[in-house]
């Protein structure tokens, strides 16, 4: 049962149907590196007085510690053809 509850629950993410504490965040610049976009997402949740730290890359996943609860970083990076300036959206996705 385990996995087939692993399996929708993938397959929900995989068209964009949040799963339950999902955060969506849209940023105003884009981030090529993931030191540079982690240190970014640390600032932001310190600053909204949330503690918060990365942890670094677990099993091809990056993490993300927000209060006491580890987080999964999903990124889309997205524009119009015509569009020179590139929309960047975070996806933090609860742990089991």
């Amino acid at each position: 049962m385990k996995k087939e509850k692993e399996f929708w629950d993938g397959f929900k993410i995989g068209l964009g149907i949040p799963k339950k504490g999902t955060i969506n965040l849209t940023l105003d610049e884009a981030y090529y590196n993931m030191d540079e976009l982690s240190q970014k997402l640390v600032e932001y949740f310190t600053n909204k007085n949330h503690r918060c730290s990365y942890l670094g890359l677990s099993a091809g996943n990056y993490i993300l510690l927000l209060d006491g609860h580890k987080y999964n970083i999903k990124i889309s990076t997205y524009g119009a053809a015509f569009s020179y300036i590139p929309c960047q959206q975070i996806c933090l996705i609860p742990e089991d």
